[in-house]
């Protein structure tokens, strides 16, 4: 027996149900077409249908309601191909592994265990059997929860895969606000791993021979999508794709015309402005350099520098004349201000931020913040100013992890895109003469080492200093700032969001040792 196994990678437009079940019949008719006698099996990840953000609004039954419409139709679809699409959809316990297609209508399959999957029943005789259990020596083993994030991206080898038995993991493919879904699905069979694209929309397709309950053959994929890739080439560090991959999305979703950011000579817009490039090219992305009384030298050339190394035209601006006219006209409440105080600090910070979103909104532009998230931790930044934006896509990285990445980029790259000077220097906002972040934080590697512990289900305020309980609390005073910054990038498994959520806004921690 032959039959055509499809392997659907979308990316999804939350709770663009109709739409989002619309793709998955254009990959069952693709599939047809080329082969129109043989029996159809896809497989589409979680969320394929309601997209990420869509889980939530499942709480609302209008929503549920366009959710199980838009189910029925997809059903009735594979039904009239001939086909069956095995995917999985939220319920209200969480994610239900379904079939469509059969003529007895949507079924649900028979769950053994929650955390491991599902034991698929058998199908009507044309089609193969269909299981998550080893055990039952089926034909084809399906993962039916997996979303891969750059967080947890790693796959796995399938280490003791039975002969005649190919194993189906698919997966969303591109971004969604928070979300950066690292796509990648696959096939594995006899030894060979036939991969989708990553950070794409994909869909392929395998001729495929079974017989006496084992599977024989299964034939180089067939890309069943006509558009190519929106990236040529992407980093093998997830995160770092990921980065890129979601800028590119999240400036096409918001149907923007590109990017702007301020460029200090730092690390961090270093690499906001390098994935940026990457993402959308030099064109689109505008970059500027707002000096201050307090900019030094070293931060003029090597923001220079990088602008050239990455193709950037760098407009170099100063904010001293709005910055002098602002203090002699704030004079009046607030007297006279000496140089670099916090107050002094803030309204440069803001001053900068006025001309970027100014240029944003005449160009249809979205402002990039480049906090990091030692500092976002701390509250290190200035409320409309510096933590302006539209998007955050380094939010969740620690400073650390920003060095690792900027020398991954030049790794990638086989050159120093992004000058060593810069990811050596020593961090400074420059809003004061002779700035140090160090002035004001403890050692951002202490702030990582401290937060990451407390990020942890298992944080005990007991087994801590009050140093390091100073630096917890500190977290949590913060998230006012936090909470009104852009969307950020999820790029771990325990953001600050979810830190804020259980020590945030209005709640008091009792930390003691």
């Amino acid at each position: 027996m032959r039959f055509t196994l499809v392997l659907h990678q979308p990316a999804p437009e939350s709770g663009a149900f109709e739409k989002n079940a619309k793709k998955i019949v254009e990959s069952l008719r693709a599939a047809r077409r080329r082969r129109p006698e043989t029996p159809v099996v896809l497989f589409a990840p979680r969320a394929a249908l309601e997209g990420l953000e869509g889980l939530r609004a499942l709480e609302c039954d209008f929503v549920r309601m366009a959710r199980d419409a838009a189910l029925k139709a997809l059903h009735e679809e594979a039904r009239l191909l001939k086909a069956l699409v095995y995917m999985t959809v939220e319920g209200d316990r969480g994610p239900i592994a379904m079939v469509l297609g059969r003529n007895d209508g949507p079924t649900e399959l028979r769950a053994f265990e929650r955390r491991t999957g599902f034991e698929i029943d058998c199908l009507a005789s044309t089609f193969p059997s269909v299981s998550v259990l080893t055990q039952d020596s089926p034909m084809l083993l399906w993962e039916p929860f997996e979303i891969r994030e750059p967080f947890c991206s790693n796959v796995s080898e399938s280490v003791g895969l039975q002969s005649g038995t190919a194993r189906i993991s698919p997966s969303l493919g591109g971004c969604e606000t928070s979300h950066a879904c690292a796509g990648g699905s696959f096939v594995d069979f006899g030894g060979t791993r036939f991969t989708a694209r990553r950070y794409e929309p994909d869909a392929l397709a395998f001729d495929c021979a079974a017989e006496d309950g084992r599977l024989l053959e299964v034939g180089a994929p067939e890309r069943l999508l006509e558009t190519p890739a929106r990236s040529l080439s992407l980093p093998q560090d997830e995160r770092l794709a990921a980065l890129i991959a979601a800028i590119r999305d999240y400036v096409s979703a918001v149907r923007a015309e590109g990017v702007v950011l301020g460029i200090s000579g730092g690390i961090d817009s270093a690499l906001v402005a390098a994935a940026a490039v990457e993402a959308l090219g030099a064109a689109r992305v505008r970059a500027q350099l707002l000096a201050s009384r307090f900019t030094s030298q070293e931060s003029r050339e090597l923001a220079r520098t990088l602008a050239e190394r990455l193709g950037l035209e760098l407009a170099e601006r100063s904010i001293e004349v709005m910055h002098e006219a602002a203090r002699r006209d704030y004079a009046d409440d607030l007297g006279d201000m000496v140089d670099g105080e916090i107050t002094d600090q803030n309204i440069q910070a803001r001053l900068r931020s006025l001309r970027l979103m100014a240029i944003a909104n005449k160009e249809n532009r979205i402002l990039l913040c480049t906090a990091n998230k030692s500092e976002a931790a701390m509250g290190y930044g200035t409320l409309y100013g510096d933590l302006s934006g539209g998007f955050s896509p380094i939010v969740d990285l620690w400073k650390s992890e920003v060095r690792a990445l900027c020398r991954a980029f030049n790794a990638w790259k086989g050159s120093e895109c992004i000058p060593e000077a810069i990811i050596e220097r020593e961090p400074t906002a420059e809003l004061r003469f002779d700035q140090k972040d160090s002035d004001s934080l403890p050692p951002y590697d202490e702030i990582e080492r401290v937060m990451r512990a407390a990020l942890g289900t298992d944080f005990e305020p007991a087994d801590f200093t009050e140093a390091e309980l100073s630096i917890v609390r500190a977290a949590a005073r913060f998230a006012f700032k936090r909470r009104q910054c852009s969307i950020g990038l999820r790029l771990s498994s325990q953001t600050l969001g979810d830190f804020d959520e259980r020590f945030g806004i209005n709640r008091t921690i009792e930390m003691r040792r």
